[in-house]
């Protein structure tokens, strides 16, 4: 899991983190850098004495601006994403306040939601084309299988508005192309753009798993006999039906296939086994993305097996 500080500081437990940048400048001429926006939400969780000193030790994180923040990967050292207050034109600046936007539920008792928002002001290495002017955002989500997804969207208007639009394409090996639109309005001479990508760095190659276990259990079979001469037919035990289960499911891998599980009973008991790996996405600029792999196990037995519950990844 990623781990973000501020200052000195530790946020615990990793809040969601959404980062937005929006060009600054004078729309005449060139740009001169951009403001980034860290928009901060999450839970403190625990008992209420928990609770309480949780969110009390977040006012005291955030009672002061200025400070460096920046997200880890899980080991700590590997700096994801960082807003430092020395690389900011006038420092890390908190634009929207410690605040709880809930109060029902379990609010004050088991848990306490909030929400922060830092900005600061980053100056560019190069300015854009003086013949283009206008604005755009960059904006990271990360989905709830750990796909981090990228969408840039925006306006410009000029002469060189378009040529300025395709250079803030993504590529590269570490993105797959989701979509690219442009739209040009005639009527204000505006271009509007909206790009969206599948960023492989830092998502989680499984994209989605699922496995279901179906288990027909063994079953005394039976008859019914008519008796000669009239009265009720009388059932007649015969013998045991066999067993039968069947182990299936699916897993979709981000840039290669998945393994499959093995078979969750003893290979005597395997009837048939088939594995399906069907062809992958292709992405709008001809990469491949999404690879499916999907299984199917047959099984019989002469009694009832023991129970065995799905592989979890």
């Amino acid at each position: 899991m990623a781990i973000l500080r501020y200052g000195s500081a530790t946020i615990s437990p990793t809040p969601s983190v959404v980062i937005e940048r929006q060009l600054v400048g004078n729309p005449d001429g060139a740009y001169q850098g951009w403001r980034e926006t860290w928009r901060l939400s999450g839970e403190v969780v625990g008992s209420p004495a928990a609770v309480a000193a949780g969110y009390a030790a977040l006012e005291n994180a955030f009672l002061s601006p200025d400070r460096d923040l920046v997200l880890y990967a899980d080991d700590g050292l590997t700096v994801r994403h960082a807003l430092l207050s020395s690389a900011t034109l006038h420092g890390v600046k908190i634009t929207k306040p410690l605040s709880y936007p809930k109060g029902d539920g379990a609010e004050l008792a088991t848990l306490r939601s909030w929400t922060i928002e830092l900005s600061g002001v980053k100056l560019l290495f190069g300015a854009p084309s003086a013949t283009a002017w206008g604005d755009h955002t960059v904006a990271f989500d990360t989905d709830a299988q750990g796909q981090i997804r990228v969408t840039l969207s925006g306006t410009y208007r000029g002469a060189g508005a378009q040529a300025l639009l395709n250079t803030l394409k993504l590529t590269g090996s570490n993105y797959r192309t989701l979509s690219e639109n442009q739209r040009y309005n005639p009527d204000t001479q505006e271009w509007n753009f909206t790009y969206a990508y599948a960023r492989i760095a830092g998502s989680r190659e499984l994209v989605a798993w699922v496995e279901t276990l179906a288990v027909d259990a063994a079953l005394d079979e039976f008859v019914f006999l008519k008796p000669l001469g009239g009265g009720a037919p009388i059932k007649q035990i015969t013998t045991a039906s066999t067993a039968r289960a069947t182990q299936s499911g699916e897993a979709v891998g981000l840039t290669g296939y998945v393994a499959p599980p093995s078979p969750a009973w003893a290979a005597e008991h395997l009837r048939s086994s088939q594995i399906v790996r069907r062809g992958p996405e292709r992405s709008p600029d001809g990469q491949t993305l999404r690879f499916t792999t999907t299984w199917n196990y047959a099984f019989e037995f002469a009694t009832t097996p023991s129970v065995v519950y799905p592989f979890v990844p």
